[in-house]
């Protein structure tokens, strides 16, 4: 049985090419499949493999709580532990907006920050998981001590007035423990998650004019706590201005320590409602019990008429 009887079911073209490169095929089951090495055919591909970023499966793992990329190459947290190093194949982050050299914003549940050329020799990106942790949580990872995250709680629900420094895991940690409704969050970014607030307000794209409506709306809501953290100092100021009389704050301030936390208040104070440093003072007095930073808890007291102090709580 010659060639083009074996496989007459062929295209023309195809038995001649098989022919010309002289295979010399022995008899095979026509059920079997036959891979032809070179026919110099034009195959056209119609399902291209599905693109997707490099950095998917560690985002969506629940485990990977912070992602530092440098250049191309990407390092992996789980906790607070280095996991891994990686290179990325696709090093570009299609699923982050590079609008600017520096950047910060939320994505869902992640945040997002990070420095791009020129700025920097190469992108320099940290991409972190916002978590809601358990007290247990707080403890077990030294953020706080059970016994002062015990006396913040106790201040938070009898309504006393904080500024807590830069922790944002404690901060989210305490607002998701009070009652549905209770509260009302205004912020730059959602960093701040919560299922029981009766309303949580985005400030950061807002004129000066619909930041004041809003401030205005906020502060009608008449809820049990006013949650705020604000990264500009302007806006923030405008809310310590605005709630000076509100019981039941909790504010989120950018700084080194509680010192630091004080003399930024103070400031912010002095240029919104412009007035001088000892009225400044009189003011922060008359709104704030408490400053927390990762050392302690501290509650704000007039050592003299114009001097404030900062005592160390002992728990």
């Amino acid at each position: 049985m010659g060639l083009k009887d074996r496989f007459k079911n062929l295209p023309e073209n195809v038995i001649k090419a098989m022919e010309k490169s002289n295979m010399g095929f022995e008899p095979l089951d026509l059920t079997q499949t036959v891979n032809v090495p070179y026919l110099e055919l034009d195959i056209k591909d119609d399902f291209p493999a599905p693109q997707t970023d490099d950095l998917s499966q560690y985002i969506n793992d629940p485990a990977v709580s912070k992602i530092v990329v440098t250049g191309d190459a990407a390092t992996i947290y789980r906790g607070e532990n280095l996991s891994e190093k990686i290179t990325l194949l696709n090093s570009e982050l299609s699923f982050i907006k590079k609008d600017k050299t520096v950047f910060r914003y939320t994505d869902g549940n992640l945040v997002i920050s990070g420095i791009l050329p020129p700025a920097a020799a190469k992108q320099c990106i940290t991409i972190e998981k916002l978590q809601v942790l358990s007290p247990a949580d707080l403890i077990n990872k030294n953020i706080i001590s059970k016994s002062g995250y015990e006396f913040i709680q106790k201040g938070v629900l009898t309504q006393k007035n904080f500024i807590i420094v830069d922790n944002t895991a404690l901060i989210n940690t305490l607002v998701n423990g009070l009652a549905q409704g209770s509260c009302t969050i205004v912020q730059d970014m959602e960093l701040i998650k919560s299922n029981n607030s009766n309303m949580n307000f985005n400030v950061a794209e807002l004129s000066e004019k619909e930041f004041k409506t809003l401030i205005d709306i906020a502060l009608d809501l008449k809820s049990d706590y006013l949650i705020c953290n604000i990264v500009d100092e302007n806006k923030s100021a405008q809310v310590l201005a605005a709630c000076e009389e509100y019981s039941g704050k909790i504010f989120a301030i950018e700084a080194v320590n509680a010192q630091g936390a004080l003399l930024k208040v103070i400031n912010m104070i002095m240029t919104t409602t412009h007035c001088n440093e000892k009225i400044a003072k009189s003011k922060l007095l008359h709104s704030f019990n408490y400053i927390v930073d990762k050392n302690g808890i501290y509650v704000i007291t007039p050592a003299k008429t114009s001097i404030i102090t900062l005592k160390a709580v002992p728990v």
